[in-house]
């Protein structure tokens, strides 16, 4: 060794944290971390993200798990919503209502209400169809209509009766008699003023029975204006009913329309929809003037009961599809399972009679929806893995509009009776969350990422171990123990917990900052102070859930030692040998890393320059290993 080497020591090969440096005994004298310990960028981003109203401006978070990403964004929201609160200019949302579309009911019309008046909206008009019923049915049943009624159907029965007295009259002045039949009006003729027999009438001269069936075809052509006349006169009957009905009906229902539409001048669709309830109602006043308002029996419990049809009523329905009534500023709204029924909606289906019908009231609301107005929180993998979801979201961000579809019509198959809902406008900022490899991947491949995600948030993994830090970081650790009601940890505790965050990062400047992992640690240590009855959690229960961590992955570890103690791997420590030399190989089982020994060698042979490694000619080696012994094998042909 050159005299300009340093040796490391023992000690120096980790870093020991004195307890002595702490201020505190145990955790319970300080106060709890409220903020985020050496996430600047991170924050500083997310807080731009937030800031800017613009199209496209959504989030991109990325880090790895553990690392405060979902704390920090719903920790960031909340306080935004509280600032907008305390200055006086937090937005509310509005309630979304699908009704009725009069003019075409498979595309069920979308309205905006402001907060509360949904539901107000479906209760009113809940009561304004039993009201018209009531209404409708006292109206109907007076003598006023009843007189007025009878009299006009007399009149019309009238003019029929004489339409066809004089009918019948001209036909037996033309030597005919009238019949009625399953095939319409026949002509009989007249002998000695009597219908005519088949065997009378046999015995004419055909001269004769020429002579009156020219006679009948003359006179039929009388016959069908008299009847088209008697058909006009009950048309005109029906119609002068009809008419009579829709003079009732409307004085029956004027002033209960007239004061709902009051309650909604401001609002253009509602008043739209109101004026078609009316139109809806006058021309279909048998169906509230006809209604049985006794309670039907209830069928024996062994009867199948038949399912009902369709509601004649749908029209009075309102589905209050997104209900803001309860909220006091914009939406959080955090999807964990983002299926495609789960962040665009549903339409439900009810069985009836042989098949699945489905109407506006049927309609579900998902996140993009339930979130407008506000904030939508996404795990990037689990939309991605989800099939249809990343782009159909992206067509919504980029359309600021959520069409509420059948899953399976995306994908080329037919839906049983679809609807096709009036899309929805929406004004949400979309937070994803995910790891830089899926980040990478989608600014590399997916042209239109940067047009949606303009904003990325990058947590890092590591923090400088700074006084500061570590002071910050028993301030985490004492939130942690109020938060998950766990024993306060002694200041020996406290110190075992930062050398195990340092030995996390494996660099013994920094500290890590997934705290996910960290809490982990702290729950388990907690756990071995109860098992002792301690008060306090101390070093040795924190070292404690540490080995017992370890125990619980180190198998295969602790099978390759044993391979080396019986000598089944050889390892050589002493001693010098020339072309050989000792390496450690790291395997990572995720939640667990090692170290194998291994041995490496070098031969030389006469023949051609060059260095060649044996595992990669025979292709057993991995990519960074072929690389290294590449770059080995330049330096040594550069000093050769």
């Amino acid at each position: 060794m050159n005299s300009g080497d340093h040796k490391v020591t023992v000690k120096e090969l980790r870093w020991q944290c004195d307890p002595g440096v702490f201020k505190f005994d145990c955790t319970k004298d300080i106060a709890p971390l409220q903020e985020f310990i050496g996430q600047n960028r991170a924050i500083r981003a997310i807080e731009f993200g937030l800031s800017v109203d613009k199209p496209g401006y959504n989030i991109f978070v990325t880090g790895l798990t553990g690392t405060g990403r979902a704390s920090a964004i719903k920790s960031h929201l909340e306080g935004l919503i509280k600032s907008k609160g305390a200055l006086g200019i937090l937005p509310i949302p509005n309630d979304w209502c699908y009704i009725h579309n009069f003019t075409d009911p498979d595309k069920p019309q979308i309205v905006q209400l402001p907060k509360g008046k949904g539901k107000a909206l479906k209760n009113q008009m809940e009561e304004l169809l039993k009201a018209l019923k009531s209404e409708i049915a006292k109206v109907f049943s007076g003598e006023e209509y009843e007189s007025e009624s009878k009299r006009t159907m007399e009149e019309g029965q009238e003019k029929h009766r004489q339409l066809l007295q004089q009918l019948e009259k001209e036909a037996k002045e033309e030597g005919f008699t009238i019949q009625p039949s399953p095939m319409g009006v026949i002509l009989i003729p007249l002998i000695d003023d009597k219908p005519a027999t088949q065997a009378q009438y046999a015995t004419l001269k055909e001269e004769e029975k020429e002579a009156i069936e020219a006679k009948r075809a003359e006179f039929m052509k009388r016959v069908n204006e008299t009847l088209e006349k008697a058909q006009s006169l009950q048309k005109d009957t029906k119609e002068r009913i009809k008419d009579l009905d829709r003079r009732v009906g409307g004085f029956a229902i004027e002033k209960l329309i007239n004061e709902l539409l009051k309650d909604y001048t401001d609002s253009p669709d509602i008043v739209r929809y109101l004026e078609n309830i009316r139109s809806f109602t006058l021309d279909n006043i048998p169906l509230f003037r006809d209604q049985d308002t006794s309670p039907s029996p209830q069928p024996p419990a062994q009867v199948i009961p038949i399912p009902k049809e369709r509601d004649i009523f749908l029209p009075f329905q309102v589905n209050v599809y997104v209900d803001n009534i309860e909220s006091t500023g914009p939406p959080i709204v955090i999807e964990s399972n983002p299926t495609f029924g789960n962040i665009f909606g549903k339409i439900d289906r009810r069985f009836i009679m042989g098949a699945f019908v489905t109407d506006h009231t049927m309609l579900k609301a998902g996140a993009l929806s339930l979130a407008n107005g506000g904030y939508l929180v996404l795990n990037a993998r689990d939309v991605l893995i989800t099939p249809g979801v990343w782009e159909a979201i992206k067509r919504a961000i980029k359309n600021k509009e959520v069409s509420l579809e059948d899953p399976v019509e995306q994908f080329g198959l037919i839906a049983p009776h679809g609807l096709k809902p009036q899309p929805m406008p929406i004004d949400v900022k979309v937070m994803l969350t995910g790891d830089n490899l899926i980040y990478r991947l989608l600014s590399a491949y997916d042209e239109d990422f940067w047009e949606v995600f303009k904003v990325k948030a990058d947590f890092d993994n590591q923090i400088e171990r700074t006084p500061e830090n570590l002071e910050a970081y028993s301030g985490f650790i004492c939130a942690c123990c109020e938060r998950e009601g766990l024993r306060h940890f002694h200041r020996s505790g406290v110190a075992k917990v930062l050398e195990h965050a340092v030995r996390m990062v494996g660099d013994q400047e920094k500290l890590s900052t997934r705290f996910g992992l960290i809490k982990d640690i702290l729950i388990e240590a907690d756990y071995w102070a109860q098992k002792e009855d301690s008060e306090l959690v101390n070093g040795e229960h924190v070292k404690k859930a540490i080995d017992e961590k370890i125990y619980r992955s180190n198998l295969i570890s602790e099978r390759i030692n044993e391979l080396i103690v019986d000598g089944t791997i050889m390892v050589d420590v002493k001693g010098a040998v020339a072309g050989q030399i000792n390496g450690l190989s790291v395997y990572d089982l995720g939640d667990f890393s090692f170290g194998k020994p291994s041995r490496i060698t070098a031969r030389i042979y006469m023949g051609r320059s060059g260095v060649i490694n044996i595992e990669r000619e025979s292709q057993l080696s991995g990519k960074i290993h072929d690389k290294g012994v590449l770059i080995l094998t330049g330096y040594l042909g550069w000093k050769h």
